[in-house]
């Protein structure tokens, strides 16, 4: 379907805004989530010391400030080992420090990525009061959940949940697992950008259930990791699990950019990706499938996020949108949404705060 002219003039606006965080963003974390993981550690033990890692008081404090990547993850390790804790005191139960070396070791022995998302949510929901970890699939849509028994948490203690969950996952199938969205009943915090840098991009707050969702399919994939990988991977945690699964300079980024360039129903075919990068098909396939996707789900992502763009900047229909983002049908279009984001086009559309 070609684009009106008032699509083509809403749609020039999209690559602009479609780049992401800052590239100084990526490596380091906001100083407002440091204090937010020692909140409860404070308030029950005395706190190690964090001018070993090169953080003082004033900096704590500075609204503004961020941390390495490197330096978040030793006070987390320092923590753990000061208090027997590895979930940062936020639960009336610790995660005894080995539990994550152990829950490492023990879904390496999983067929599936699956098997190990059930055993993992299984084994956490036994190690932490109240936080039960669930399964639910429906309609090609993986859904994590997380209850609470009620009593709801902070938001930081549910986004370190899934931080835990997501990375597992990763180390496990030995890719990038594009996480759909992240959904919390907590209200947004005063700084909800500082979470959609570490997290995810598509976060929303005040729902009605916590979930992580991912396409079902890649739960379809096979436990790769290998012992000698888990001895590597848990001598670099948790800063490898603090790092958003994607990179920024690889052949899965370059290829979205030049997406993002252009209006889909002129989208190159992948020969002509593969030209334009002046590299064979096969090298072209090899390099996205070892960043853990495929052309497919390159197109599918950029797609969404013009889609997503549309939904919250524009008041166009259904109709219309699908159209833009290479639809013929608004029915294939609303499936293909849910498949993306778990929530069909016109609920995403009157949630987005």
């Amino acid at each position: 379907m070609a684009a009106s002219a008032k699509m083509r003039d809403v749609f020039d606006t999209f690559p602009s805004t479609a780049e992401g965080s800052a590239p100084e963003d990526r490596g380091t974390i906001p100083m407002r989530l440091l204090r937010e993981a020692l909140l409860d550690v404070a308030r029950n033990h005395a706190l190690p010391s964090l001018h070993r890692n090169g953080v003082s008081v004033a900096d704590l404090d500075d609204e503004d400030g961020r941390i390495s990547v490197e330096r978040y993850a030793a006070i987390w390790l320092a923590v753990a080992e000061a208090t027997g804790d590895e979930f940062f005191c936020m639960n009336p139960r610790p995660l005894r420090t080995g539990s994550f070396a152990f829950l490492t070791r023990a879904t390496l022995h999983c067929g599936t990525l699956r098997e190990a998302v059930h055993l993992a949510l299984g084994f956490l929901s036994v190690m932490l009061d109240g936080m039960n970890g669930r399964l639910v699939e429906e309609d090609g849509v993986a859904y994590l959940t997380l209850t609470d028994a009620g009593v709801v948490q902070r938001c930081f203690t549910y986004f370190t949940y899934w931080l835990i969950v997501h990375g597992l996952m990763c180390f496990l199938v030995k890719q990038r697992i594009q996480i759909r969205a992240i959904e919390v009943v907590t209200p947004p915090p005063d700084d909800p950008a500082a979470y959609r840098v570490l997290f995810s991009d598509e976060i929303r707050f005040s729902q009605a259930e916590n979930r992580l969702i991912v396409a079902s399919d890649v739960l379809d994939r096979p436990v790769r990791a290998t012992p000698a990988d888990r001895d590597g991977f848990l001598r670099r945690a948790p800063a490898n699990i603090l790092v958003k699964y994607r990179n920024d300079a690889g052949t899965v980024a370059r290829i979205k950019h030049l997406l993002r360039s252009r209006n889909p129903e002129a989208w190159p075919d992948f020969a002509q990706v593969a030209a334009s990068f002046d590299v064979s098909t096969s090298t072209l396939r090899r390099r996205i499938e070892n960043e853990g996707q495929s052309f497919q789900d390159i197109k599918d992502s950029v797609r969404k996020e013009i889609a997503v763009h549309l939904l919250r900047t524009t008041r166009l229909s259904l109709s219309v949108i699908s159209g833009a983002v290479g639809f013929s049908e608004a029915s294939s279009f609303v499936r293909a949404f849910r498949k993306w984001t778990g929530v069909n086009p016109g609920v995403y559309r009157t949630r987005r705060p």
